[in-house]
């Protein structure tokens, strides 16, 4: 693997067009190709004569648990040729469980209808405030069940990334979403470095998929390359639109003949 320069990628892809009609994965495998070409992103691939025949790529899902999940990457990146382990998250333990409790004119009176138990049979508006006092405390429940799960993808990410820290986890590369605030890792890369601005989910997925695509595309091609992604879930098809970049690139025909090992580890919530 040979790191693509950050600031290189992000002023070649900062005016890509996304024309409507138009597959996102063929649009970024087509400005990735003519960037190669032209010469506008350089990338030197070593010993990719001595690969031969093409070679395919396996999927795996995975249990979201952290012990399932830290056991399945460490398989995956076990595997020769090229590995991806595609960590999602859900972003909601980024705030407070009071911030994420549902807010209306009658919060607070609710509030202390549950902390108290107190309904006045007498009351005119008593089963409309039994009916809201019920809702509420389900709805509270629920967003706090939410809020565990989202805490539990937080606690799975830091773990994995001390694993890497500690040189328990061989990695190449550690690419990590905007805004994540997690400590600085050996060998990462954020989007935030790779990309401006402006883009969409979809785009942001396929232009990563293509940054880890081209640096996977350079080094020596007969080694093995581990990358690891923490992103929001909804990004998980980064892995599908890196694997069509591999199949459809023509002016990068060398990484289809890599055995690719892929992972996919759901959010918990």
């Amino acid at each position: 693997m040979k790191f693509i320069d950050p600031k290189e990628f992000q002023t070649a892809t900062s005016n890509l067009q996304f024309p409507t009609g138009q597959e996102l994965a063929d649009v970024v495998t087509t400005a990735i190709d003519s960037y190669v070409e032209k010469g506008t992103i350089k990338i030197e691939s070593q010993s990719s004569d001595k690969l031969h025949a093409e070679s395919g790529a396996t999927t795996t899902n995975t249990l979201p648990e952290k012990e399932a999940a830290i056991g399945k990457v460490q398989e995956v990146f076990a595997q020769t040729g090229i590995s991806l382990a595609f960590c999602g998250e859900d972003h909601n333990y980024k705030y407070d469980r009071t911030v994420i409790e549902p807010r209306s004119a009658e919060y607070q009176l609710m509030k202390n209808w549950i902390a108290t138990g107190e309904l006045d049979p007498g009351d005119a508006d008593y089963l409309r405030r039994k009916q809201a006092r019920a809702r509420m405390k389900s709805n509270v429940r629920a967003q706090q069940q939410v809020w565990d799960k989202s805490a539990q993808d937080r606690s799975r990410a830091e773990t994995l990334q001390y694993y890497v820290r500690g040189s328990k986890l061989a990695v190449d590369m550690v690419f990590l979403e905007r805004g994540m605030i997690y400590p600085k890792v050996p060998k990462e890369v954020r989007e935030e470095a790779i990309l401006k601005d402006g883009f969409k989910i979809k785009q942001r997925s396929a232009l990563v998929a293509a940054y880890l695509f081209l640096c996977v595309a350079g080094g020596d091609q007969t080694g093995d390359d581990r990358i690891i992604i923490f992103f929001g879930a909804e990004h998980a098809d980064v892995l599908t639109a890196f694997e069509h970049l591999v199949l459809k690139s023509t002016q990068v025909p060398w990484v289809r003949k890599r055995k690719r090992n892929y992972c996919n580890i759901p959010t918990n919530v």
